[in-house]
């Protein structure tokens, strides 16, 4: 959960402090990984085109959108607020890399990384006294990314090669490949 302002009750207990640290301090190379995928040129990920392609990678990257957020609002804490905003438009970028390429699954995944950013963009100027250039770089910045998002129409049509791809599944297999038979495990995985 977000920490209330730094002095105010419901702020992070020292408690939830030292382990909001700890797993900064533990996530620090995926983090500085995540900054790093994000300034590649032209990044893809791959496109799950067939049932047997798995998306592991998904969960892993909103929870480092978590983190993200969790690096914000630490760095708020220390005055650090330049940074924060950083460690929120890293999430932006980052859900927007996870998105390019990949089919429905990955435009949500996107969805919730802006939605932990967006939600952090709003608290934490309202509470700490983010400089007007720092707010107004921030703003660019978003603008700049909104001009890269995926167009939603891209997920759909990735989405649909992956239902095309379940229904030849089936022609070539018949339904025993969906509602038992010895193709169950294969396709539950």
């Amino acid at each position: 959960q977000p920490p209330q302002p730094f002095g105010v009750e419901g702020a992070w207990s020292v408690p939830d402090y030292n382990k909001i640290r700890m797993a900064l301090e533990v996530g620090d190379p995926y983090l500085e990984l995540a900054r790093e995928a994000i300034a590649a040129p032209d990044p893809q990920v791959p496109t799950a085109t067939t049932p047997d392609f798995q998306l592991p990678y998904l969960s892993e990257t909103r929870n480092l959108g978590r983190l993200l957020s969790a690096s914000a609002y630490a760095k708020e804490g220390t005055g650090d607020l330049p940074g924060a905003m950083d460690d929120l438009l890293t999430c932006i970028r980052l859900g927007n890399l996870i998105s390019r390429g990949g089919c429905l699954i990955n435009h949500l995944v996107d969805v919730a990384m802006t939605a932990i950013a967006t939600d952090a963009l709003r608290r934490i100027p309202m509470r700490s006294d983010v400089s007007s250039k720092d707010l107004r770089r921030t703003a660019r910045e978003i603008l700049r990314i909104s001009d890269h998002v995926e167009p939603f129409v891209e997920a759909m049509r990735y989405e649909a090669l992956f239902g095309l791809a379940c229904v030849d599944l089936v022609h070539k297999q018949g339904f025993g490949v969906i509602n038992g038979g010895n193709e169950q495990a294969r396709w539950k995985q």
